[in-house]
């Protein structure tokens, strides 16, 4: 889990981590931290990034199985950050 969560931060800080490898890998650890991560993503890209057509569908697996406490934030940001 921390190998993604520091491949994200790499990937935040302009080294090249692959977007496509580093999502489903924060999806799969589906941590707090982890759905901050997908969630700053989707802040940080615009509706028709690659990477925001990547975190959010993750989001939305994720909100079908993550803890109740982590489904809140979920739903407030797949609301701010629509499908499109």
């Amino acid at each position: 889990m921390r190998i993604a969560k520091r491949a994200f931060m790499r990937a935040r800080h302009g080294r090249s981590v692959p977007f496509s490898i580093l999502i489903p890998a924060l999806e799969r650890i589906g941590d707090k931290d982890a759905i901050h991560a997908l969630i700053s993503l989707l802040e940080q890209h615009g509706a028709t990034s690659a990477e925001y057509e990547l975190a959010r569908p993750a989001l939305v697996r994720l909100e079908k199985r993550c803890a109740p406490e982590q489904v809140e934030s979920i739903r407030i940001a797949l609301a701010r950050f629509p499908a499109q």
